[in-house]
């Protein structure tokens, strides 16, 4: 028996404040710009700014060679998922867009600004990337519904796919090609040699994909019903999804948010590794004295701190030195 219809105009009203706020400009006739738009340029900016810091090339990068990564890093993704569509991405045809970041890559680069801005908090951080990265996996997804290839708006790894690129694809090119480092290098990518959080930016495009088809079967592959759960009815008995597209987009928002706010919140709240106890190193240095057969007080010795040069000095005159030689050397 199919379950009642669900609905709930709160979502939709969220969905409507997320719709404003990513077409609304930033100061109507003056400067007309998405706040949407705005705010991703900052945030890119930041990220940007935190993998030069991380490389050791923060202040060293020439002004082209570190805008081509800031955008490398604000578009990557778009750009390879409008490549795999056979679209032409927004910044090829739009100048506004275009100039936004460079203009924002070049006011934020100026003076202590990089440095004001890296002590926002990385939680407010993580809700921006949840909020952004989750609403361009659904628009990718959105976008290859209306492709001509029926094949690819029919397979529901495409859908998987597609989402893991929005999302991670600056994650997945920048340290690559090391795009934040002074000198450019070809590696294998980190995502492929870590863990479930390292390659958190990939997989998570796609889960809040998965979120967002199931609840609106607005993805024919990933429908609830194919996986034996009823659809639910309006008051006429006719068939409808759980939750409609823009409810639907509201509840992915909100997973994606969750899932980088709790990658955030494990590595604020990780402990510092501890260094190796001065005894315990004293212990294996013994050890390994023991098998090359020198005496204990030997390696004792060469562990204990050495004298200042003013000591040493002060303590000893020439004559006392030679002799120690003498010995030492009667010794040996």
């Amino acid at each position: 028996m199919a379950a009642p219809r669900i609905t709930n105009p709160a979502l939709v009203r969220l969905e409507g404040l997320i719709q404003s706020y990513s077409t609304v400009p930033l100061y109507p006739g003056y400067v007309p710009i998405p706040i949407f738009t705005v705010v991703h340029s900052l945030r890119v900016f930041i990220a940007w700014t935190q993998a030069t810091k991380a490389s050791g090339a923060y202040g060293k990068i020439g002004y082209l060679q570190g805008l081509f990564g800031y955008l490398v890093a604000a578009w990557s993704g778009m750009t390879m998922t409008c490549i795999l569509l056979a679209v032409p991405p927004i910044w090829m045809y739009n100048a506004q867009f275009f100039l936004t970041y460079v203009a924002a890559f070049s006011i934020l680069s100026l003076g202590p600004i990089p440095d004001l801005l890296s002590h926002i908090p990385a939680e407010a951080l993580a809700i921006l990337d949840g909020f952004y990265r989750t609403s361009g996996a659904i628009g990718t997804m959105q976008l290859a519904q209306k492709n001509p290839s029926v094949g690819l708006r029919t397979s529901p790894l495409s859908a998987l796919v597609l989402g893991a690129l929005t999302s991670g694809g600056g994650t997945l090119l920048l340290p690559t090609f090391g795009l934040a480092e002074r000198d450019w290098t070809l590696r294998t990518p980190p995502v492929l040699k870590g863990n479930v959080w390292t390659t958190l930016d990939l997989w998570a495009g796609a889960a809040v994909v998965a979120v967002y088809a199931f609840l609106s079967e607005a993805h024919p592959a990933l429908n609830l019903r194919l996986l034996g759960i009823p659809a639910t009815v309006d008051y006429k008995g006719r068939p409808h999804p759980w939750f409609s597209e823009p409810e639907a987009k509201v509840i992915a928002i909100a997973v994606g948010i969750v899932i980088f706010s709790t990658r955030a919140a494990r590595s604020t709240i990780a402990p510092p590794s501890k260094p190796a106890s001065t005894s315990t190193g004293k212990v294996k240095a013994v050890k390994a004295a023991e098998k090359r057969h020198e005496p204990k007080d030997t390696v004792e010795k060469s562990l204990s701190p050495a004298p200042s040069s003013a000591s040493v000095t002060s303590s000893s005159s020439p004559k006392k030195r030679r002799k120690a030689a003498k010995e030492l050397s009667k010794t040996g």
